[in-house]
């Protein structure tokens, strides 16, 4: 008796052999021979199969060639978010505590601009820069332009953590690139920051402030290589 397939099964076509990856679930299908991501292979018996990527659910048997963008840039995206998450445990807020030591590193930043710079909405920020400040990482300053306004600014602490997050997140972040060629690795980091620095200049931004933040991803630039 044949088993019926289930209505959400997935069929992978793909002749690409790989091994190692990880699976975002694990569903009934039928399986065929040189699928690279069945656990059994045979065209006539059903097995449990991890699906290991977006583009199965859209594309059967997709290849490498086919993924989109978006896809591409949230598994990398959502992999250096775990890898960072890890490295930058120990200082409050982990990855977004880390790039706002980042950003104060040699300025003093509003509030407000700190919050748009990174993106992150003002009360939110407020909070994160209070467990900052109560961690000795961080301190206000009154903003000597206007008395109402505060400067965000690191302290010596600050400055010492944030030279050991850097060199852990810089291991983490060589790992995550790691399949990669090291040119190809480096070639990445450049257009990635490229495009970046693109879309934040167009942003609608103080002009002084762009130029700010532009400069500081180029001093970052010319460092020495992480790896």
């Amino acid at each position: 008796m044949t088993r019926s397939k289930p209505a959400s099964s997935l069929i992978c076509a793909s002749a690409t052999t790989r091994s190692g990856c990880a699976a975002l679930g694990v569903m009934n299908v039928p399986s065929r021979s040189g699928c690279p991501w069945s656990t059994e292979a045979s065209s006539n018996r059903v097995v449990r199969q991890p699906i290991c990527c977006a583009a199965h659910s859209r594309y059967p048997g997709a290849m490498a060639e086919d993924l989109e963008l978006g896809w591409s840039l949230g598994v990398l995206f959502r992999e250096w978010q775990r890898r960072a998450q890890a490295a930058t445990a120990s200082v409050p807020h982990g990855p977004r505590g880390f790039q706002i030591l980042q950003t104060l590193e040699g300025a003093t930043p509003r509030q407000g601009a700190l919050a748009a710079h990174l993106g992150i909405d003002r009360t939110v920020l407020t909070y994160v820069v209070d467990d900052l400040v109560d961690a000795g990482l961080v301190e206000r300053r009154v903003d000597p332009s206007d008395r109402r306004a505060q400067l965000c600014a690191l302290t010596d602490a600050g400055a010492r953590t944030l030279a050991a997050l850097r060199d852990a997140v810089a291991a983490s972040e060589g790992a995550l690139l790691a399949g990669l060629p090291e040119r190809d690795a480096a070639e990445l980091e450049r257009l990635v920051r490229r495009a970046a620095i693109r879309l934040h200049v167009g942003d609608d931004r103080d002009a002084c402030r762009v130029v700010a933040d532009v400069a500081a991803v180029l001093d970052e630039a010319r460092a020495p290589a992480r790896r």
